[in-house]
């Protein structure tokens, strides 16, 4: 018959917590019409047209301290909120500018012959056939000079033996001197 025929225990407990929040309503409702009342029945009372005497309700009755006080603190906080504004708008563009290098090294990474190491794996030493092998590519020592590395962790990346490396990087100082001179 009922949907709920099976399960007793669930349409009780559905029904009681509507039944709560129809009382609730019911008596925050009272509680409003009360206090309604009883301000309309004050300003009825008060000759002033329902302006109250009390000092704390009007700031026209402060002293003028307190208003001065007041427009220094919308001031300041209106200059904060100025600050604050412009950092983020700074935080904002530096981390676009940290996603583009992260973008810039991972694809510069991504180009290298082999793929990178964790640095954990450091004490192992390079490959016998890579060390033996052809000279490294200059671009690729370059481009991870550029992206921080140094030349030990270089020569373990391109499995070359460290004295070359170090005289690629040496070679590539002394030529970028000579050209700043010339200009």
């Amino acid at each position: 018959m009922l949907p709920f025929a099976e399960d007793n225990g669930l349409l009780l407990i559905f029904l009681l917590a509507l039944g709560l929040a129809v009382v609730t309503l019911m008596l925050r409702g009272q509680r409003y019409m009360k206090r309604r009342r009883r301000e309309e029945a004050a300003d009825a009372a008060n000759p002033a047209g329902g302006v109250h005497a009390s000092p704390a309700a009007h700031p026209q009755n402060a002293p003028p301290e307190l208003g001065q006080w007041e427009v220094q603190m919308h001031e300041t906080a209106r200059d904060l909120m100025g600050r604050l504004d412009s950092k983020m708008s700074a935080l904002e563009a530096l981390i676009a500018e940290a996603d583009r290098a992260v973008g810039r090294l991972e694809a510069a990474l991504s180009k290298t012959t082999e793929p990178p190491q964790p640095l954990d794996r450091q004490d192992e030493p390079p490959p016998a056939s890579a060390a033996q092998a052809e000279p490294p590519d200059r671009g690729k020592v370059y481009m991870l000079a550029d992206y921080g590395y140094d030349a030990a962790e270089i020569a373990r990346r391109l499995g070359a033996p460290l004295g070359e490396i170090e005289l690629i990087l040496r070679l590539r100082g002394e030529g970028a001197e000579r050209s700043g001179r010339s200009s």
